[in-house]
């Protein structure tokens, strides 16, 4: 575990981290472009940090923060990485500052710079970057302090400043100022609340609205009036299967469209929160792919991560997408595994993160939809 000492922070690192990266990948694009190339857009992938202590197989989240660091959530671990090394923050039972679980679920950077980790085993995590220190939060006895389940996944942070994150047994929100912790569950015998106990992520919308993803439930708004939640059954909306409502992902575009990522496809919500349109991705002969995570692009594209159908480029504009599908360890700039885990966008810079082959990073270049 990385002493305060150890820890410190250049405000140029995002400039050289960056640069760095893009020129590892566009050396590699030169060198390849003649003898690899995938159907429509060139993506030329290249292994991230394999070689530089990035040891990880299974990375399930990313994040880049304010200062320029590439953090790496993975069932390896919590690594932080600057494009020169990187920095594996390890549970010790001796030490109470150092974080409670290797085995990652979520990172989110509040609006003070903090890093929270949610862990699969350990509870929530609270990482001072300016001292390397973690506080951590665990489930137990106490109700008004206490979390509801040591296995944490999304977060978000609400207009207030609260904290909001989910578990496998309810939604939790804390005040980070007091440090009280508020729980939501379903109650079947009360529609306004929480439409399902499973929340896997949970998203903070341009008007400030907090989205709650479940799996088994749908989608639950929150509603700051009366602290209930609105329901969205994306099943009986959408007309299609219950997978729909085990939700994954979520992401609103400039016009304030949600896209929700599912067990059963991607998922569009009208700006008025009443039309919902299902979006058919499904290659041939295959299923609606299962979406794994989703980042939306500055171009209003979509980049979604899936379980069996590769990563997929969606443009809602052309309403047309790119799956690339075509995996080789041992081809030169291809994509060594699926499913992928997580996506990060930076710049140009597309990272993927996947099940068993560590993280990648390829530049993007112009779509052709065409």
């Amino acid at each position: 575990h990385p002493g305060p000492d150890r820890i410190r922070y250049s405000k140029r690192l995002y400039s050289l981290f960056v640069i760095r990266l893009a020129r590892v990948v566009a050396g590699l694009a030169v060198l390849l472009l003649s003898a690899h190339a995938w159907a429509g857009d060139s993506l030329l992938f290249q292994p991230v940090g394999s070689n530089r202590g990035l040891n990880v197989k299974m990375p399930v989240d990313l994040l880049v923060d304010r200062r320029g660091f590439l953090w790496v959530g993975a069932r390896e671990g919590l690594f932080r990485y600057d494009g020169y090394a990187a920095t594996l923050f390890e549970p010790n039972i001796d030490d109470p500052y150092a974080i409670t679980d290797l085995d990652i679920r979520a990172l989110y950077e509040d609006r003070d710079g903090i890093i929270w980790v949610a862990t699969n085993t350990g509870g929530l995590n609270r990482l001072d970057p300016e001292t390397g220190l973690f506080t951590h939060y665990r489930a137990g006895a106490n109700a008004s302090k206490d979390i509801t389940h040591d296995s944490v996944y999304g977060m978000t942070e609400g207009l207030d400043g609260d904290l909001w994150f989910g578990t496998q047994i309810w939604l939790n929100r804390l005040d980070r100022e007091s440090g009280e912790m508020t729980h939501y569950l379903h109650d079947p015998a009360d529609p306004d609340s929480l439409s399902g106990n499973y929340v896997y992520a949970v998203y903070r919308d341009r008007s400030d609205v907090v989205w709650v993803a479940t799996i088994g439930g749908g989608l639950s708004r929150y509603n700051t009036v009366d602290d209930s939640f609105t329901k969205f059954d994306l099943s009986a909306m959408s007309g299609r299967d219950n997978f729909e409502n085990d939700v994954f992902a979520i992401a609103e575009d400039n016009a304030g469209t949600l896209w929700i990522g599912t067990r059963s496809g991607l998922l569009r919500l009208d700006s008025n929160r009443v039309g919902l349109q299902a979006i058919d991705l499904a290659q041939s002969g295959t299923a609606q792919p299962v979406i794994t995570t989703m980042v939306l692009a500055p171009d209003g594209s979509l980049w979604l991560g899936t379980i069996i159908n590769g990563l997929i480029h969606y443009d809602p504009e052309a309403d047309d997408w790119i799956a690339y599908t075509d995996y080789s360890p041992t081809e030169p700039g291809g994509l060594a595994s699926q499913p992928q885990l997580s996506i990060e966008l930076v710049d140009d810079l597309l990272f993927v993160g996947t099940w068993g082959a560590g993280l990648w990073a390829a530049r993007i270049p112009e779509a052709d939809f065409s």
